[in-house]
């Protein structure tokens, strides 16, 4: 009677498991927020990412190629530097580190004091590339384009080093993690499919498997009855007879019995292993700290 009265929740009990095998399913594979708001971005989802990542490589490594000169640009460019700085240099008197000399102004005609003279300004002022001179308009401007170019050199070597990375290591690991990901989730995907099949065509004999797990404990419960019965003769009634059809129940009953050793086995192995899977995958996916830890 208790198998009779539990056979009517064989039918939720294998819904509920076969929607929360799919919604795993479903989760892993496209990704999904947790109640908890915990994100899992899913294989499918993270494959679309790298291959995101991959197409914005190409486009880095154009404007990279932009930044960085080569061939004839570079030598054009360091041409036009080394011109402009020896041009800043020799700008006071025509020579590399000149500066002009002093000298000086007179004053005015109508000045009380036309012997008097005026120094002039200039030669201090704009100065030379000299470190004497480091206040002057020439030492800053020519320091100042040196100061540029190394500015514009730390920035190319930079751009040049990101643009040998990408292509020496970083794209290759990058086709590898999705062929490695393209594979899982192709897996994954197949699986889910012949899951939701299997699935599918298992879900409509639902009442017929109700039906026959009814009759098979009934079934149980009706040889109970006739071994019972054939026991009550052979006792009462002295029908000796009836001691075959005990002894056939006997056997039926044992024959089940070693089935139903035989299946406890097998269900004792397979659900700790689900158990204990589902509770990693749970731990593992709970956080970032838990994924990288060992279990």
């Amino acid at each position: 009677m208790v198998g009779l009265s539990k056979v009517k929740d064989l039918q939720t009990t294998i819904s509920a498991v076969g929607c929360s095998v799919a919604i795993t399913l479903d989760d892993i594979i496209n990704g999904n927020i947790s109640t908890n708001g915990k994100y899992f971005v899913g294989i499918q989802t993270l494959y679309n990412q790298i291959g995101n990542i991959q197409n914005n490589l190409t486009n880095i490594d154009t404007t990279l190629t932009s930044i960085v000169p080569t061939g004839a640009v570079a030598m054009a460019t360091t041409a036009a530097w080394t011109a402009a700085k020896t041009a800043i240099d020799q700008l006071p008197t025509g020579t590399a580190a000149g500066k002009y000399a002093a000298y000086n102004y007179k004053t005015p005609f109508d000045s009380a004091a036309a012997t008097l003279t005026l120094p002039s300004k200039m030669p201090n002022d704009l100065g030379s590339t000299n470190a004497a001179d480091s206040s002057s308009a020439i030492y800053i401007a020519y320091n100042g384009l040196i100061a540029i170019q190394d500015v514009i050199n730390q920035v190319t070597g930079g751009a040049q080093g990101v643009k040998t990375t990408i292509a020496s290591g970083f794209s290759t690991a990058l086709t590898s993690a999705k062929k490695i990901l393209k594979d899982v989730s192709d897996t994954l995907v197949s699986g889910d499919k012949k899951y939701y099949s299997t699935y599918s065509s298992i879900s409509p004999n639902f009442p017929t498997i109700n039906t026959a797990v009814t009759g098979i404990y009934a079934g149980l419960i009706g040889l109970s009855a006739v071994a019972m019965l054939a026991a009550l003769f052979l006792l009462i009634c002295n029908v000796y007879g009836c001691r075959y059809l005990l002894y056939f129940v006997c056997v039926i009953f044992v024959l089940i019995g070693f089935i139903s050793f035989f299946l406890s086995i097998l269900v004792s192995t397979i659900i700790p292993i689900f158990y204990w899977t589902c509770d990693a995958l749970t731990f593992a996916f709970s956080s970032g700290v838990n994924f990288n830890s060992i279990y």
